[in-house]
């Protein structure tokens, strides 16, 4: 699988793009269990943890994170 983030600026705003792409195995049974459960699985997944960015970002929780980091 490929997982990327690609941040730009536009309108005084931070606009993140989350790509995200994967093959799965095992063929047309891999397939259905893709269409049936981990397609809508890994959408879930994937927007939840976005706006747990999100809400780092903007509430400057980062900030802390960082500090702790830096002090190690």
């Amino acid at each position: 699988f490929v997982h990327r983030h690609y941040f730009k600026e536009a309108q005084d705003q931070t606009l993140m793009e989350d790509v995200f792409e994967y093959d799965v195995p095992y063929g047309i049974l891999g397939q259905c269990f893709d269409k049936l459960i981990l397609h809508k699985y890994m959408t879930k997944l994937l927007l939840k943890r976005n706006e747990m960015i999100k809400d780092f970002a903007e509430a400057e929780k980062y900030k802390a994170i960082l500090t702790r980091s830096s002090l190690n």
